[in-house]
């Protein structure tokens, strides 16, 4: 667009020169004669730019002619209109753009899985003489902890976190000498361990291996503890 706008700046003063150049032949050409020479003012304002110069021309001379003063006629010309970049400038780069950052998501918390409830045995009680499947015992819902054959004692947990369990009936025996311990009732709350001691005498061998079995009331074989 600029370059179009000084094209057409160009054209206009070009017009303008040759209009002046037309309506004052006669004086131009009397001066020439009467005075031998014509006389032209040429001038150039250093004070301009380097973009632009300045050019005024004198179209007569009042003191060679005589005649009525001539208004002088400054016109600008436009001699160059590019603008020169130093070859040591810097160059201005485009500024780019920021990425935006995005919100990070907020991870799910892992929740524990929960631990499934073992299945339990069929029922295989017969007597307390009769020596269990081990491997078969789900520890669970009742864990035989330990047995303290001196103390003729038996530490039993209850493995549930929400069951309170009635020990009515439960069967824990003393598989060397195929006998009953005694004394086992009650109720066990969920986590709860309890020391159970035997009444009516002593069961548990203390010189020998003697392995004890915890029986549910439906006769299923609970927990084993190996001696």
């Amino acid at each position: 667009m600029n370059s179009i706008h000084r094209l057409i700046t160009v054209l206009l003063l070009i017009t303008v020169i040759g209009v002046v150049g037309m309506e004052r032949p006669i004086v131009r050409s009397a001066t020439e004669h009467a005075a031998g020479k014509h006389h032209r003012n040429h001038q150039v304002d250093a004070s301009v730019p380097d973009v632009f110069t300045s050019v005024s021309f004198s179209l007569t001379n009042q003191e060679e002619t005589g005649s009525e003063p001539v208004p002088q006629v400054f016109l600008p010309l436009i001699l160059r209109s590019e603008i020169v970049v130093p070859p040591d400038a810097t160059p201005i780069l485009p500024t780019a753009t920021p990425t935006p950052i995005l919100p990070t998501a907020t991870p799910m918390p892992i929740l524990p899985t929960a631990t499934p409830t073992p299945i339990l045995p069929p029922p295989s009680f017969v007597s307390c003489a009769v020596l269990p499947d081990a491997a078969s015992a789900p520890h669970y819902p009742i864990k035989i902890v330990t047995v303290d054959k001196q103390a003729e004692s038996v530490t039993l947990q209850n493995m549930t976190t929400t069951e309170h369990l009635d020990l009515t009936s439960w069967t824990m025996c003393s598989i060397r000498g195929g006998q009953t311990h005694r004394g086992i009732s009650g109720t066990l709350a969920p986590g709860e361990t309890r020391i159970f001691i035997h009444t009516g005498g002593n069961i548990w061998n203390n010189t020998e291996s003697d392995p004890g079995a915890l029986y549910d009331p439906d006769g299923r074989l609970i927990s084993f503890w190996a001696d």
